[in-house]
C-alpha cells in the first residue's frame, strides 16, 4: 500500500453537483451537511499522540454518513495534496500526477445505497513539532439516479490551533496492513471481525507494530483495554 494511500494527510470531501438533490443524503455528527457546503476542522477536530520520544502523529476525524434511494454510489475525490485519503468502505487511492488544476484525483465505486465515509486527517512528524499543515480535499458523489452531492473539506493546523492540544501517551493506528501501537505497560490487543468473532490476539508493550496481513481484507475492530478503533484491511 502507498505512502500516499495511508499517511499524512488523510482527508474526505463529499462533493457533487446538483441535481436531484433529495435523493442523497449526508450528514456530519447527526447534523444535515448542505449540498456544496464547506467543512472546516477545528483544534477540537484534532488529536496529537506522541508515538515515540521523536514522533508523533496528529489526526482529525469527521465521519460523513452518505445515504441515497438509488444505489450505487460512485466517489470522485479530488485532492491538492496525494497522500489525503477519502474511504467509502475502503480507501481511495489517488493517481501519481495531479490534473491541470493542481488536483489528484481517485475514484471508488460502492454497491451500496449507504455508507459511512471516514473523513481523515492523519500525520506523521519525526520531531516533537507539530508542523504546519493545511490541504483541501472535495469529494462528488453520484448515486444510480445521476443526482450529486459535494462536499468540501478543509484544515489549516495552524489556524486550528493544533500546536496547543495536549499530547495522548498511547495510540493504536493502522496504516495498510499494519498495526502500530503505543501503550502503556503491557498489555492484549485484539482484533474482531464485525461480527464479534476474535480472529486474532497478541501481547503488546510499549511502542513497536504488528502486521495483519495474514488476516482477509475488510472491516475489522482492533481493541486494546484502552483504545478501540475500526479499521479496513486492504
Amino acid at each position: 500500500m502507498s505512502m500516499k494511500k495511508i499517511f499524512t494527510t488523510l482527508f474526505c470531501a463529499v462533493m457533487c453537483t446538483a441535481s436531484s438533490l433529495a435523493a442523497i443524503t449526508v450528514t456530519a455528527g447527526g447534523k444535515t451537511v448542505e449540498n456544496g457546503s464547506e467543512i472546516v476542522l477545528t483544534k477540537d477536530d484534532f488529536k496529537v499522540m506522541q508515538l515515540g520520544p521523536t514522533m508523533c502523529r496528529i489526526t482529525a476525524a469527521v465521519e460523513l454518513q452518505v445515504s441515497t434511494t438509488n444505489a450505487p454510489l460512485d466517489f470522485t475525490a479530488r485532492t491538492d495534496n496525494a497522500q489525503l485519503q477519502c474511504c467509502p468502505e475502503q480507501c481511495i487511492e489517488f493517481g501519481d500526477t495531479p490534473g491541470a488544476d493542481g488536483f489528484y484525483t481517485g475514484t471508488k465505486h460502492v454497491n451500496s445505497a449507504s455508507v459511512t465515509c471516514p473523513v481523515d486527517v492523519a500525520f506523521m512528524q519525526a520531531s516533537n513539532e507539530i508542523p504546519v499543515m493545511k490541504s483541501t480535499m472535495i469529494v462528488e458523489i453520484k448515486d444510480g439516479a445521476s443526482s450529486t452531492f459535494q462536499v468540501r473539506v478543509v484544515f489549516n493546523t495552524k489556524d486550528a490551533g493544533v500546536d496547543a492540544v495536549e499530547k495522548d501517551a498511547e495510540s493504536l493506528t493502522v496504516s495498510g496492513n499494519v498495526l502500530n501501537y503505543n501503550v502503556e505497560g503491557e498489555q492484549v490487543v485484539n482484533v474482531y471481525d464485525l461480527s464479534g468473532n476474535s480472529v486474532f490476539s497478541a501481547p503488546i508493550a510499549g511502542a513497536g507494530s504488528l502486521s495483519l496481513a495474514s488476516l482477509p481484507a475488510g472491516l475489522y475492530i482492533v481493541s486494546t483495554p484502552s483504545r478501540t478503533i475500526k479499521v479496513t484491511l486492504q
